[in-house]
């Protein structure tokens, strides 16, 4: 298994988290395959939430847990009230995209779609298990 190693400098901007008005996104920051995902959400859609690896911020202050956090993407709104997990935490960073992502973001948690939603962003994760891991 190839191993990828990313600078810190490299990972700030993935572990930032300035604004507490605005929701919170928090990835496996271990994981390249989520990392890319980030990377590609923040140059492809407009409105994007702060983003931060859950290796790097106290997710108890966001409501979460370690085990959530370890599981699935999560999408926390900026009052902290406000929590998705997996492929709605997907949907609902779609839906804030301002974009025509807004579109597939109001798809995925209808009854059918969700449930292949699910079933899709269960098998993607459980992959990203064997994925290459970066490290600092």
């Amino acid at each position: 298994m190839r191993t990828t190693t990313y600078k810190p400098t490299q990972l700030a901007c993935l572990s930032m988290h300035s604004n507490p008005d605005k929701a919170t996104l928090v990835f496996d920051g271990e994981c390249v395959f989520c990392m890319a995902c980030v990377r590609w959400m923040q140059k492809h859609m407009r409105n994007t939430p702060d983003v931060v690896a859950w290796q790097k911020t106290n997710v108890h202050e966001l409501g979460l847990t370690e085990d959530q956090c370890s599981e699935a993407v999560q999408w926390v709104s900026g009052d902290r009230k406000t929590h998705r997990s997996g492929h709605l935490a997907v949907a609902q960073l779609a839906r804030d995209s301002g974009e025509w992502w807004r579109f597939v973001g109001y798809l995925i948690p209808l009854p059918i779609i969700t449930q292949i939603g699910a079933l899709v962003y269960k098998k993607i994760a459980n992959s990203r298990r064997c994925a290459v891991r970066s490290t600092e």
